[in-house]
């Protein structure tokens, strides 16, 4: 509305913020994530393997 003061407090029921608890849980999973990526593309590397794949 035009005219009306800007109140950081009306946003409250827009947007939905993740609690540190959830975002660490988060963190965690994304964590994990990328720990069992790593392992999947070192699955089955050997020392014949080359980075150029000559």
């Amino acid at each position: 509305m035009p005219g009306r003061p800007i109140d950081p407090g009306d946003d409250r029921g827009r947007a939905r913020y993740i609690t540190p608890v959830q975002g660490a849980l988060l963190q965690e999973l994304i964590d994990v994530a990328v720990i069992v990526n790593a392992l999947r593309a070192l699955k089955g590397l050997t020392p014949t393997h080359t980075v150029l794949g000559g």
